[in-house]
């Protein structure tokens, strides 16, 4: 009876390189979806329950990950080169985590994504179809169920009403001690600057396309 031959003793072990890269790809991806999400995210939830989410606990998991992948790396020879796969991925997160620039990348798809709504909003405003309609601030107006949600927190805009128009603010992130940041509609012939409070503190003002503007205070 012929026997089947002996798998050579040296032959590359896949398991544990397999293993760790498949830990290393969902490492690496919990970490680049925390930075991009991070705004949307804390719009759902509170800063204080996500910003560990996103500063401490992906980047920490990806870290012992990585140290995992360098362990497996040690062992290139006896592996195969594979062994040096999940290394890689790590690498390469860490890279995209530090260089990326990931507000602005994410600003840049949420005012692409709801635009044509927030235009919409404008115009009924302009229209006088939506006007202040929150008790407790004569300058909010609540979008409701109508309207698509547009504005961080309760889907609410900031109003207010000049000669050339209204001049609108939706948030993108509504903080804690007076900190906001969202995208202001400015009607030509306005100044970015002027708007509510902005003058009165520290201040960042970016145009996004024609009249509008991102603004952090």
């Amino acid at each position: 009876m012929s026997s089947q031959p002996a798998e050579p003793r040296d032959a590359p072990r896949a398991g544990p390189s397999r293993s760790c890269l498949w830990a290393s790809l969902a490492a690496s991806f919990l970490a680049l979806s925390a930075a991009f999400w991070t705004w949307a995210l804390i719009d759902l939830e509170p800063a204080l329950v996500f910003m560990p989410l996103h500063w401490v606990v992906a980047p920490a998991i990806l870290f012992a990950v990585t140290l995992w992948a360098m362990a497996v790396a040690f062992g290139v020879k006896r592996r195969g080169r594979g062994a040096l796969a999940p290394l890689a991925v790590c690498v390469v997160a860490w890279i995209l985590l530090a260089t990326v620039p990931w507000l602005r990348l994410w600003l840049a798809f949420d005012f692409a994504w709801k635009l044509s709504e927030r235009e919409r909003i404008v115009e009924d405003i302009r229209r006088g179809v939506l006007g202040p309609n929150v008790d407790y601030n004569g300058a909010m107006v609540a979008l409701g169920r109508s309207y698509a949600h547009v504005s961080a927190g309760d889907n609410e805009v900031v109003l207010e009403r000049r000669p050339e128009g209204p001049w609108v603010l939706f948030f993108t992130f509504r903080g804690v001690l007076n900190h906001y940041s969202g995208f202001l509609y400015v009607p030509e012939g306005g100044n970015p600057e002027t708007f509510s409070d902005l003058s009165d503190r520290r201040h960042q003002i970016v145009p996004y396309g024609h009249g509008w503007y991102w603004v952090a205070r």
